[in-house]
């Protein structure tokens, strides 16, 4: 079993090296590296000449099992999705091919854990895995960094889901492209040959997923193998009308290439409402409203009768859902006192929830860091420290207060009013300057 994984370099000598270092301490190394320089303006290909020259280290463990053939090929700039495709095309003799974005690198085991799954899961063609966030120095991307939060909401769906079905995945991926990136594409080549990806400019990995997921080939492997990097100063990151505009063509091109199939398909057709159902929830950039907003003007340009005869052609022996109430078991057994039913799984409900409650501790968390930021100058004041032994100070780091906000107001208002702090102050001790401005600042806040 050959594994490649092919790189689309389009401007990231930055950042090459590292995902290139990624692969070279692969636990599988890989059997091909495919490097397409598409028309690369910051010296890009010079960074992996640079690199492939460097003699590599001696590895830890055992001597890696398969030489790793590497090709580098240049050519004027055409796009990620079409270097991916024509990358892809290259792999010959290869049975899997994995994407590496050139910002992004994979975990040491990577390789050898996507290949395991999709040999344990024949019925998948394409796997995914979690992600780590890294921001531009490769360091890992704060939890409270609006990116993280977003893929912490997006991934928080996940332990409902069972990775030995994909029938769940449609809903999911209506809900949230967990995935986020062609980066975490692990496939078998043959069907990455069959689906290539679409000439869409931000978002080709969205379609390329809910098409797998809703023919039953997505696994998802829950572990951290893939580290993402996001980039503040990203030349290519779309606007939120791009990124819409995009979406809405997404699922437009989806309903045309599955409709002769959806209705044929009864599996085909339930994995297909459910995406449907979830995506009203979404989080991502899937305007469910501006979709079946089109959808009615599009109905609207049919005349009436073919919309009479697209009616008729509902018989309950090809569509038996036309006799059955929707959800009618789930209204029928529901329980008057359990949580009340909700459209969908709720996962945007759950984010936008979570973002709350971060609000809620951080709101919470502030008073006491400020209270314990005064607390230890008290401690450092030489100042203090003698008017405590000389009588002179009131108890003011106990002002008291039930709760972090009242205890902060207490002890700034002692602080504020402190006669020996505003003896300190004239008479120069900086440690008493800086407890007044302290205390003051409850003033400038309010």
């Amino acid at each position: 079993m050959k594994v490649a994984v092919v790189i689309p370099l389009h401007n990231h000598a930055r950042y090459v090296g590292a995902a290139l270092e990624s692969l070279r301490v692969q636990t599988r190394p890989p059997d091909r590296v495919i490097i397409i320089d598409d028309g690369s303006t910051d010296g890009g290909i010079t960074a992996v000449i640079a690199y492939s020259e460097e003699t590599p280290p001696e590895p830890a463990g055992a001597v890696p099992r398969v030489q790793t053939r590497t090709d580098v090929l240049l050519q004027a700039h055409i796009g990620p999705q079409s270097t991916i495709n024509r990358a892809v095309t290259l792999a010959d003799h290869c049975d899997f091919v994995a994407i590496l974005h050139p910002a992004d690198s994979y975990h040491p085991r990577r390789i050898e854990r996507c290949l395991e799954y999709l040999q344990a899961h024949p019925q998948h063609d394409l796997v995914c895995t979690r992600l780590r966030l890294m921001d531009e120095a490769g360091r890992t991307l704060p939890s409270d960094a609006p990116r993280a939060r977003w893929f912490s909401a997006a991934w928080s769906f996940r332990p409902v889901c069972d990775d030995q079905s994909a029938l769940d995945l449609p809903e999911w991926l209506g809900l949230a492209n967990f995935p986020g990136t062609t980066s975490n594409f692990f496939a078998r080549a043959d069907y990455l040959r069959s689906h290539p990806l679409l000439g869409y400019r931000h978002t080709h990995d969205y379609y390329a997923l809910v098409l797998a997921a809703l023919e039953n080939r997505l696994g998802v492997l829950d572990a951290e193998l893939l580290d993402y990097r996001v980039r503040a100063d990203d030349p290519d990151a779309p606007t939120s009308d791009e990124l819409v505009r995009e979406t809405l063509r997404i699922n437009v091109d989806l309903a045309r290439l599955l409709a002769p199939r959806i209705a044929a398909e009864p599996e085909l057709r339930r994995a297909f409402a459910r995406y449907q159902r979830a995506a009203w929830s979404n989080v991502s950039a899937f305007r469910a409203d501006l979709f079946n907003l089109l959808l009615v003007e599009a109905l609207a340009l049919l005349p009436v009768e073919a919309a009479d005869a697209l009616l008729a052609e509902l018989d309950e022996t090809r569509f038996p859902e036309v006799g059955q109430y929707p959800n009618r078991a789930i209204i029928n057994t529901h329980d008057p006192a359990a949580p009340a039913l909700g459209p969908t799984s709720g996962l945007a409900d759950k984010f936008y929830g979570l973002k709350a409650q971060l609000s809620a501790v951080r709101s919470g968390a502030r008073p006491w860091a400020e209270y314990r930021q005064i607390q230890a100058v008290l401690l450092e004041s030489r100042w203090f420290a003698l008017g405590r032994v000389l009588g002179l100070t009131r108890p003011v780091n106990r002002a008291g207060g039930r709760n972090a906000p009242e205890k902060l107001a207490l002890l700034r208002e002692r602080l504020s009013t402190s006669r020996w702090l505003w003896l300190g102050n004239w008479l120069g001790s900086s440690s008493a300057r800086r407890l007044l401005a302290m205390g003051a600042a409850i003033a400038d806040e309010a």
